[in-house]
């Protein structure tokens, strides 16, 4: 077993385990900091701050490669009276260096057997859902024959709308042409994809944090679509009928979030990106000085020195 995979393993498995504890600890005081901001520019910094946690842990990959730099954040200290700033003295073949290679295996594994898992259950209803439709006369979305008022933007990569009878049949024109508005939004901004790689991005966080960031990303992309619709149409009586729809009673689905938006209070996104850096690069020094003795004291066990 090679000493370079138990200290790169160590060094990333530690990254990952604190910064997502830092990032879900400051959550809070950071969605109140970017509360005055644009609903669009709420969405990308938050989906932003969702990858902290893996950015840190590539930027910790790569400076493996320059032990110069992961070398900066740590302290002098004395092994053998020997003094001075190194990487971490690893003993490749202990029980410790065993565990720390197992345990960084299996959260890859389990992560990794997730995600497909996800990724095909997906895949396999939207067979079925695109298997019980019927493409409309223009071939750009799909019609479901169901009397359930709802409208999707399905797929990650090659986003589809779908709608259902129910709803192309109670909607007038125009009240329907606010609907593919507010899911071709949803298409053009990838939200799909951004929902679900905050979700495996976090996985990490602590339960009750996870569900919040989660939460607020997906109301943040409805907000951001709902003010995109608004700056087309510019009639909020035909917004709020739309939403009396499709959240009413006889609706299957709540993703129309209006809300009365006006870009003139938005804040600049500005000191919001500034603060993510800032961020990263804090996380990036507390995980590198702490993931250096951790090691030390894990590959240590059970070895011969």
């Amino acid at each position: 077993m090679s000493a370079t995979m138990v200290q790169s393993a160590g060094v990333m498995l530690v990254a990952m385990a604190m910064s997502s504890m830092l990032s879900a600890w400051l959550y809070t005081p950071f969605r109140r900091a970017v509360g005055n901001l644009s609903p669009s520019s709420r969405s990308l910094v938050t989906f932003c701050y969702a990858l902290t946690a893996p950015t840190v842990v590539i930027i910790t990959a790569f400076m493996q490669f320059t032990p110069w730099i992961e070398q900066m954040p740590v302290l002098p200290h004395c092994h053998d009276g020997v003094c001075d700033q190194h990487s971490p003295l690893i003993t490749a073949q202990s029980a410790g260096s065993v565990a720390l290679l197992a345990l960084a295996g299996v959260l890859s594994t389990v992560c990794l057997i997730g995600a497909i898992r996800a990724l095909l259950l997906a895949h396999q209803r939207l067979r079925t859902l695109f298997a019980l439709g019927r493409p409309s006369a223009d071939q750009a979305r799909l019609i479901v024959d169901t009397n359930h008022l709802f409208a999707w933007c399905c797929g990650l990569l090659r986003p589809r709308i779908v709608l259902s009878r129910g709803l192309v049949e109670t909607l007038t024109e125009e009240e329907l042409q606010v609907v593919l508005a507010h899911e071709e939004a949803h298409a053009a901004r990838f939200d799909n994809l951004r929902n679900l790689s905050a979700r495996w991005s976090t996985v990490l966080w602590p339960t009750s944090a996870r569900k919040r960031i989660r939460e607020d990303l997906a109301d943040d992309n409805e907000r951001a679509c709902d003010a995109a619709v608004l700056s087309r149409v510019g009639d909020q009586g035909v917004l709020q009928r739309v939403a009396r729809l499709v959240t009413g009673p006889h609706a299957s689905t709540e993703r129309f979030h209006w809300s009365g938006y006006s870009a003139t209070n938005a804040a600049s996104p500005a000191p919001a990106g500034f603060a993510l850096v800032s961020l990263c690069m804090l996380q990036l020094i507390i995980a590198s000085a702490a993931s250096h003795a951790l090691i030390e004291v894990v590959v240590q066990i059970g070895g011969a020195g």
